[in-house]
């Protein structure tokens, strides 16, 4: 009769896949492959945020109108990281009106999505907003371009003040 077979599971780490044990430090064979990192780019960009903002008024319009807030501005030498967009309407849809739309970057006749599609309907404040992880990179041949707001859907006729902010580090390269 045969004994209890070995249960096969999944390694837990590193040095369970290795077959090692580890006693709080980093084993000495690993050492010249395996080093504790602590990122520091939050740290220093925390100092280099920049609100990049602009209002636009959404007037009576076909869905599919493009209402640009500003000119993407990029100083030669520099490029834009994207953390942080919000746009958002200043007040509630007014009676008999609706809303749907989404922040965009307009470079060389081309649309880039910056958040989610958000609609808003009569008493309804339109808010979308996106936190990128990874920050969005803007090269400086995007100078020029603009962002603003892509009406998807528009119901009535309303004429509502859209903001939208962008929070950008400019890094030198």
């Amino acid at each position: 009769m045969a004994g209890p077979q070995s249960i096969q599971r999944y390694p837990a780490g590193l040095l369970d896949l290795l077959g090692m044990r580890g006693t709080g430090e980093c084993p000495h064979e690993l050492s010249g492959f395996v080093l504790p990192i602590v990122q520091m780019d939050d740290l220093y960009r925390w100092q280099r945020r920049v609100r990049v903002g602009a209002n636009t008024t959404v007037a009576p319009a076909a869905a599919g109108t493009f209402y640009a807030c500003g000119t993407l501005d990029i100083p030669q030498g520099s490029i834009w990281l994207v953390v942080d967009v919000v746009a958002k309407t200043g007040a509630v849809m007014p009676a008999a009106t609706g809303l749907g739309g989404v922040p965009v970057f307009n470079v060389s006749g081309r649309q880039f999505a910056l958040a989610d599609e958000k609609r808003a309907a009569v008493g309804e404040q339109l808010w979308t907003a996106r936190h990128y992880d990874q920050p969005l990179i803007v090269a400086p041949q995007a100078s020029g371009g603009t962002f603003g707001f892509q009406c998807t859907q528009i119901t009535g006729a309303p004429a509502v003040l859209v903001s939208l902010d962008l929070l950008v580090i400019e890094v030198g390269i």
